[in-house]
């Protein structure tokens, strides 16, 4: 067979907003308890800076990370802690970072957790000039996932961060109270500070138009997290949690078994990817030494408008650009999948001579689930390779034919970050 010519041009995909009034710039008075210091957001940080003022201020739904519960109309950055110092490979300090509350969980052990329980879409197509002093939301595992953590960066990070995380503003004054918390004792192998540094408050400066600017464009990016209708039945040793979810989004279950000092356990339980409630029955025992004889359960789920990402069955291809690092070359990719049969191909497009070369054939094991409220998780074998690439698919827009990815290599462990484009060829 000879070699095909790639699917389309590789685009880095943003999410569309309505027609609304363009930002301005505002100040966020960021006090802790080593004193105070003060973020200029950057306009063009439309959905990141959005992001962020929407979660100072409270205008957008967030979940309790200890409760589970949904939060309307709070401020959900007060009373989180600077508890992160992080170095690249290099070995220099180039994190300070904000990543979530500092809570006890129910085995016992101290924990912070990864965010306000929703996710967000961003502003990144490519390094987005992560320079001492810049702002950024932290963005680990896909594009468009935005969750309320956020960093300070004490050094260039645009080679190790650039390209996931969102750039949101950069600190202009105050900048020896974030050196004061970055220089706390920490442990060295994980960086964690030894004494995490809260936030008390975030205070907001801008005119009342800049700020309805940003409220008007926060208020589209966000779900909005309610509380689901939950029934109990137990027969036996076996009882029965009967839960009726929202549509278009996750969902969590949280139990403990003292309501008057409770200690929550919150698990995240996956999608309801349709436009309606569903109802789910989830078992559980009842003994003594199992899980304790007296439950007391809640359910919450995070609504979102509409779910992004590609829809991928049939025969779908995609095209992505590997992003390496200064000095490297980048590497393109495109995959044809048989979703119905599991199989598919791989090409390669060589970037000197514009030629494409067959590199693996078949592929096989191709699963497609739901990654995320913006992303589609495809993964397969590479049986010639030995490799199982886990790709997310990432944009803001449902059915988008272009975005951005992350992918994770399993065997090695690998990731790489960078533009997608994708067309079904048929069923």
């Amino acid at each position: 067979m000879p070699p095909r010519p790639f699917l389309l041009p590789l685009l880095a995909a943003a999410a569309s907003l309505a027609a609304l009034p363009a930002p301005g710039a505002v100040y966020v008075d960021v006090e802790t308890t080593e004193g105070t210091f003060t973020i200029e957001l950057d306009p063009a940080a439309r959905n990141g800076g959005a992001a962020f003022l929407g979660l100072a201020e409270g205008w957008i739904d967030w979940v309790d990370p200890r409760n589970g519960q949904p939060r309307h109309g709070t401020p959900y950055f007060d009373g989180t802690s600077f508890s992160l110092v992080q170095k690249n490979q290099d070995g220099n300090t180039v994190v300070l970072g904000d990543y979530g509350r500092v809570f006890t969980a129910i085995d016992g052990t101290t924990n912070w957790n990864n965010g306000a329980g929703i996710e967000m879409p961003d502003d990144v197509s490519g390094p987005t000039g992560l320079v001492p002093r810049s702002v950024a939301m932290v963005q680990e595992g896909k594009p468009h996932s935005i969750d309320g953590r956020f960093a300070v960066l004490l050094a260039d990070a645009d080679d190790w961060y650039g390209g996931h995380w969102n750039r949101i503003g950069e600190v202009v004054e105050g900048w020896e109270v974030v050196e004061a918390i970055a220089s706390g004792p920490r442990d060295e192998a994980s960086g964690v500070l030894v004494a995490p540094v809260a936030i008390n408050a975030m205070r907001v400066r801008g005119s009342a138009e800049e700020l309805a600017a940003w409220k008007a464009v926060a208020e589209t990016l966000a779900p909005a997290c309610v509380s689901g209708e939950a029934g109990l039945s137990v027969e036996g040793g076996q009882g029965t949690l009967q839960c009726r979810i929202a549509g278009k989004g996750p969902w969590a279950v949280s139990h403990t078994t003292n309501l008057c000092a409770p200690v929550w356990s919150v698990d995240w339980m996956g999608f309801n990817e349709g436009d309606e409630s569903m109802d789910r029955n989830l078992g559980f025992a009842t003994e003594e030494g199992a899980m304790g004889r007296r439950q007391f359960f809640a359910v919450t789920a995070a609504e979102y408008p509409e779910l992004g990402g590609p829809t991928v069955t049939g025969r779908y291809s995609f095209r992505v650009e590997w992003e390496m690092l200064p000095g490297e070359t980048n590497q393109v990719y495109q995959y044809d999948l048989d979703v119905g049969a599991g199989t598919g191909m791989v090409w390669q497009l060589d970037l000197e001579t514009q030629r494409t070369v067959l590199r693996s054939a078949p592929l096989d094991q191709i699963d497609i689930q739901r990654g995320g409220a913006h992303s589609t998780l495809v993964s397969f074998v590479i049986g010639a390779w030995w490799q199982i690439p886990y790709y997310w698919l990432a944009s803001p827009e449902k059915d988008a034919p272009a975005g951005r990815y992350r992918m994770w290599e399993y065997m090695s462990g690998g990731e790489v970050w960078g533009p997608w484009a994708g067309i079904h060829r048929g069923e």
